[in-house]
């Protein structure tokens, strides 16, 4: 009996290893966690290629896509990471769309355009309003908005600031709602912190 299983699995082994290399094991997932870790690395080339062979797939497309932008972006092809990123867009999904505006944000920042940067941090924060880091590009757009205004650049018809340098109308109320969002949050983090009260015998 002991015997009789010993061969049959042995002839079963090879079977079931053929199945694991075989392309219906390797799911879209295996180039796309196969570029990320080339992209952590810095392998652009490779990154690129994984991405690529990931698209051909027709799985999750909008995120694949939103990474191979992140690569582009990080080689310097900026007009090709836009387009890539427009195309992520696609998506219900909305920690996608929240990266997509943010990582937009970061290139027109880069690139010297305030006014687009200032729009797309605005919209990340509609998607994730308690995104610190977006809050903070936000602000240091405004700044170079109010910056650039002061030094006579010009600016579409409804700029951030005033000729003064004082918000205009539509900053300040959404200033004013991220502050009473950060207050009514931090106030129900308070209340769930407080020990409810012992009484002293």
């Amino acid at each position: 009996m002991r015997r009789r299983f010993r061969i049959v699995l042995l002839v079963l082994l090879p079977a079931g290893l053929a199945g694991f290399t075989s392309c219906n094991f390797q799911g879209p997932h295996i180039p796309v966690l196969a570029g990320n870790y080339a992209y952590g690395r810095g392998d652009y080339q490779e990154a690129t290629v994984q991405y690529l062979e990931a698209l051909e797939r027709d799985e999750y497309q909008p995120w694949v896509k939103y990474n191979l932008a992140n690569v582009y972006h990080s080689l310097g092809e900026f007009d090709a990471a836009f387009e890539l990123w427009e195309e992520s867009l696609a998506t219900d999904d909305l920690e996608l769309l929240f990266a997509v505006k943010f990582n937009q944000g970061i290139l027109y920042y880069e690139q010297g355009k305030y006014e687009e940067a200032f729009d797309s941090f605005k919209a990340a924060l509609s998607y994730d309003p308690k995104h610190v880091g977006t809050k903070y590009n936000l602000e240091l757009t405004l700044l170079k908005l109010q910056g650039a205004k002061g030094s006579g650049s010009q600016f579409r018809s409804q700029p951030a600031s005033d000729q003064q340098g004082e918000l205009s109308a539509d900053s300040i109320r959404m200033f004013e709602y991220i502050r009473r969002k950060e207050e009514q949050l931090w106030i129900q983090q308070h209340q769930d912190r407080q020990l409810p009260e012992i009484k002293d015998w």
